[in-house]
């Protein structure tokens, strides 16, 4: 644990720019362009997209609300999905069908449609649930031919052409964090993300995702797509589309097992 607590600090070090900079704070940064602020509530689409031809092959819609960062409750809206919920806080993830009799407890990598699942979908920030352990400079990136999955959605990928690129590694601080680790990409001129790759406990990349170029909002700039490619899938992503961020502040008691299953949300 020394040994490796020696070898991030290094690394921050090492880094120009990045030194005289806490970690958390550039963690939140980077969260700044996915959701800017923390008691909001959000519309997600989640569509799976063939390319390059761009066609849709599924769509499902998503309100998602968030306490704090730290807590949130999805509802589904597709008509296959609608009435059920799911609560997500740092110590369960629980899913309300309307005919079962009492909330289940689920894992955060249960899937929603494609490569997105409810974590996914239920924690739109990354402050809080992880912490930068590490922080170097990154070689050039060649994203593969996935444009029109950004166009389905009326997004576009940034160009990285000589584009200046630093990785931050994030290691899981709460018992629901998605990903044990994540490895974020990060632009070296405004902190936006870029790319990320999400890994399972053993250490296997579970899939890459592909983050849209920054937007301006009324919230600030705004990364809104994000474009999930499986290392083991081909020809077929999935893209996670936030849209509709507003000011939503819920009681606490929403966010517990109970309240979630009970409050009436708009």
């Amino acid at each position: 644990m020394l040994r490796f607590a020696l070898f991030a600090l290094a690394l921050l070090v090492a880094v120009p720019g990045l030194a005289a900079e806490p970690p958390p704070d550039l963690l939140a940064r980077v969260d700044a362009y996915r959701i800017p602020r923390k008691d909001v509530r959000v519309t997600v689409d989640v569509l799976e997209v063939e390319v390059p031809s761009g066609q849709r092959s599924g769509e499902h819609g998503y309100r998602v609300f968030l306490n704090n960062a730290s807590e949130s409750v999805v509802e589904m809206l597709s008509p296959v999905e609608r009435g059920r919920r799911v609560l997500m806080t740092d110590d369960a993830v629980w899913l309300h069908i309307p005919t079962s009799a009492r909330p289940l407890r689920i894992t955060p990598l249960q899937r929603l449609l494609g490569q997105a699942n409810t974590g996914d979908v239920g924690r739109l920030h990354w402050d809080g649930s992880y912490r930068v352990v590490a922080v170097e400079d990154a070689a050039a990136l060649d994203r593969p031919p996935m444009e029109a999955a950004a166009e389905a959605v009326a997004e576009r990928f940034r160009p990285l052409t000589d584009h200046p690129l630093r990785i931050l590694h994030l290691e899981a601080l709460t018992a629901t964090a998605t990903y044990p680790r994540i490895d974020v990409w990060i632009s070296a001129v405004d902190s936006a993300p870029v790319r990320a790759d999400y890994f399972l406990t053993s250490g296997k990349r579970l899939k890459t995702g592909w983050f849209t170029e920054p937007q301006v909002s009324a919230q600030g700039d705004i990364v809104r797509a994000v474009v999930f490619q499986d290392d083991a899938a081909t020809g077929r992503v999935t893209v996670m589309h936030t849209k509709d961020v507003t000011d939503d502040r819920r009681p606490r008691s929403v966010f517990t097992v109970r309240g979630f299953t009970e409050e009436v949300f708009p």
